[in-house]
């Protein structure tokens, strides 16, 4: 006979048997009765139970034949609230869920010969089928009311950690992943909504933690534990105590206050039992007054055979211990992986037929108030009423603030709570909870979020805007964000070639909404030829800004722009070969300068006759690139840029916006004599150039940068010369190579290149 034929006739003959078990009827018939007068509303349990005297609590995959689990339904309204197998076969069943709305049962696992690893039915058994290959089920959730959602672990990634994703059951082409970060446990339970999560992370800390991925900090609230379990409105959390699984951990949402509940002196004892093990704790969807369990376990140890049956608890008032309990099913065979779902129509936690949700900017100006958003909607037939409350937990001083809220039948409405700083107010990430409380006063629904309040200053490192290796100036830009006045201080760190101590400076006071340049001087710092990044740290207050730049270069240009490039009339984007834009031909202020000597000192503006032309030739989407500088009236000054290592100046990283624009780029290059050399130009796009005041180059055709496209025949004077580039673009990217070579195309030796020749020694 094979083993498939024998499990089938084995599992007819045990059915038959357990018919006229001593007991087993007569606590079948009456435990509906029983859960319905502990939860005051209709209750629903699922849970698998173990067959041929073995097996383990942790379910499947424990070195015995897998396939003797099924599983069993208690429903109070239904077949007189008695238990029945959802699924008549034998299979690998575990990690039941149960929907939100109570309708449908989820599973991971198989049946023998069949593959599949999470499988659906409806509560009353019909529709049974397998909902994904892949994977096996860590929780449901529902995102938002009446759009239910699997939570599945898949299998590792490249990092060896099994990633976790969820599911949309009715469409499952809707798939996002939800945690990627470390190794977890495989039991999760969710929030309500799905934004957060319990489980336990890399061995043995257990918490809450935000979905996806941990945009939320969460709060880790052990140091050892099992089967991690929150309550669906993210009230409260707890675990299984690590060693010897004989009771539960109970803390608060935010880790605090930890109360424990010993399973041997409590509803579970037994008598003769060594050394009782318990497991698979769950609180019970919808109402977190009552929670789950499996045990005792006696054979857990060996991994041999292992009694155990349900156990609905209801927590006391504290929950440091139970004030009710009911053996669930006094079964001959192990019973585990329980989970419970209550309705929440009569006693609403949270309220069925409503939905909540609160919003806030995700980040807030210091010492400003700002505004929490709550909307609420009441899908029923019924009239509510209560009131939402906001609370902080991060010692703010601010004062709970409160708001009526009614909801009409079929209504929906938003309720605004303003926010006041306190006088000191922290910076980072703030977290709120806005309760949604009945008219009782009990808090039958809350709401997690968070907002970060910003530094008062931002900050940008510049590029040196001069070459001095006598004193070389290093600025950064600090803007003031706030209303009041700011000041503080600046360090600057220098990492390269050769350590050089810290330099430290004050500035301030910035007044509101203004910015400042604040400059630092470091002497003896040779820049060129070496690789440094300059990191700067800002303090203003309580907070601490950072920014660095990378200065590594064989050569530095002075860089000014971007002025508009509008294109003339027939003018075609789609033809990349050549531009009749009108910034190649426009002479800019610094083209005009060149007789008399450039001013590196001055600021220019945008022809406005260009900015007119610009706006009416050019796309929405290169207008609104433009419109920023435009709207500020941006004054442009000559600025340092860097060379990369394979000589491109990239203006696209010097210039905002690069679409439609044009730049000039300055060098000085000193030779030791006089002497003939080839000017090598490859620019992204068009281009001219001038050495010493003369015009040598020009060329007005769209392309790629490529090193040495455009060539002309110069004459160096000996000592310093000076080399004045206009660059202009289209779409895309941006830039220019540049080098002085000879007549074959090899570099000139003995070169000299700056930006401030009085700089260079």
């Amino acid at each position: 006979m094979s083993r498939k034929t024998w499990l089938t006739v084995w599992a007819v003959l045990f059915t038959l048997s357990v018919t006229f078990l001593p007991g087993v009827t007569r606590a079948d018939e009456s435990i509906g009765q029983t859960l319905r007068k502990m939860t005051g509303a209709r209750t629903k349990l699922a849970w698998i139970r173990g067959s041929q005297g073995i097996g383990h609590p942790f379910g499947p995959g424990m070195g015995f034949d897998p396939y003797i689990w099924r599983i069993v339904v208690v429903d109070t309204d239904e077949n007189g609230g008695k238990p029945r197998y959802l699924t008549e076969r034998f299979g690998e069943y575990s990690h039941l869920a149960i929907t939100a709305n109570g309708k449908r049962v989820l599973w991971t696992g198989s049946e023998s010969g069949q593959v599949g690893r999470v499988w659906i039915s409806d509560w009353d058994g019909k529709n049974q089928h397998k909902l994904l290959d892949a994977g096996g089920i860590v929780g449901v959730a529902e995102d938002p009311p009446g759009t239910d959602w699997v939570y599945v672990k898949e299998s590792p990634g490249t990092n060896g950690v099994e990633p976790v994703y969820r599911y949309q059951v009715d469409n499952l082409s809707k798939k996002e992943l939800i945690w990627d970060k470390n190794k977890t446990n495989d039991k999760w339970e969710f929030s309500r909504d799905g934004k957060f999560a319990c489980t336990r992370w890399n061995g043995w800390s257990v918490g809450i933690v935000g979905m996806p991925n941990g945009e939320e900090n969460g709060h880790m609230v052990s140091n050892g534990g099992c089967t991690p379990g929150m309550a669906a409105d993210l009230s409260v959390v707890m675990h299984m105590q690590a060693v010897g699984h004989c009771g539960i951990f109970i803390y608060n949402r935010d880790g605090t206050n930890e109360r424990f509940i010993n399973f041997t002196t409590g509803p579970a004892a037994q008598e003769g039992v060594v050394f009782p093990q318990f497991w698979w704790t769950s609180f019970a969807h919808h109402d977190a007054r009552f929670f789950s369990f499996s045990g005792p376990h006696p054979g857990m140890n060996t991994l041999g055979q292992s009694k155990g049956d349900i156990y609905f608890c209801q927590f006391n008032e504290k929950k440091d211990g139970v004030v009710k309990w009911v053996n669930v099913s006094d079964y001959p065979e192990i019973e585990t992986h329980s989970y419970a779902w209550i309705d929440s129509t009569p006693t609403p936690n949270p309220l069925a037929g409503f939905a909540f949700d609160a919003v806030v900017s995700p980040t807030v100006i210091p010492g400003e108030k700002f505004d929490i958003t709550l909307s609420a909607s009441n899908v029923t037939a019924q009239a509510w009423k209560g009131r939402a409350r906001l609370v902080t937990d991060e010692g703010w001083g601010v004062r709970p603030s409160e708001k009526d809220l009614e909801l009409d039948p079929g209504a929906t409405k938003t309720v605004v709570m303003t926010v006041k700083p306190p006088k000191k107010e922290p910076t980072g990430k703030v977290r709120f909870y806005v309760e949604i409380l009945d008219a009782t006063g009990k808090t039958v629904d809350w709401i997690r979020i968070s907002t970060k309040v910003l530094p008062p200053i931002t900050v940008a490192a510049q590029m040196p805007r001069t070459i001095d290796e006598a004193k070389q100036p290093m600025d950064i830009r600090i803007n003031n964000i706030t209303d009041d006045r700011v000041s503080g201080s600046v360090r600057l760190e220098l990492e390269g070639p050769a350590k050089r101590p810290a330099i430290d400076q004050a500035f301030g006071p910035i007044s509101s909404h203004k910015s400042a340049n604040v400059e630092l001087i470091v002497p003896d710092l040779k820049l060129l030829g070496s690789t440094w990044t300059a990191r700067f740290i800002v303090t203003a207050g309580d907070a601490e800004v950072r920014d660095q730049k990378k200065l590594a270069s064989d050569r530095y240009w002075l860089v000014l722009g971007p002025f508009s490039n509008p294109p003339g009339e027939g003018f075609n984007l789609a033809v990349s070969n050549s531009c009749n834009g009108q910034g190649f031909e426009y002479a800019y202020e610094p083209e005009k300068e060149l007789a008399d000597g450039l001013d590196l000192t001055r600021e220019y503006a945008q022809p406005s006759a260009l900015c007119r032309a610009m706006a009416k030739t050019v796309p929405d989407s290169v207008v609104k690139a433009w419109q920023p500088m435009q709207e500020r009236s941006a004054k442009l000054q000559w600025r340092t840029a860097p060379s990369e290592g394979n000589g491109f100046v990239d203006l696209g990283k010097a210039c905002e916006p690069k679409v439609q624009a044009v730049a000039y780029a300055l060098i000085y290059v000193k030779s030791p004599e006089a002497r003939k050399a080839t000017l090598a130009l490859g620019p992204n796009d068009f281009a001219k150039a001038w050495v010493n005041g003369a015009l040598v180059l020009q060329d007005k055709k769209y392309r790629p940068a490529t090193k040495g496209e455009l060539k002309a025949a110069v004459d160096l004077k000996a000592g310093w010369n000076q080399i004045l580039l206009k660059v202009g673009n289209g779409l895309g990217s941006w830039g220019f190579f540049c080098d002085l070579t000879d007549a074959a195309g090899n570099p000139l030796p003995g070169l000299t290149y700056a930006v401030n020749p009085d700089a260079v020694k």
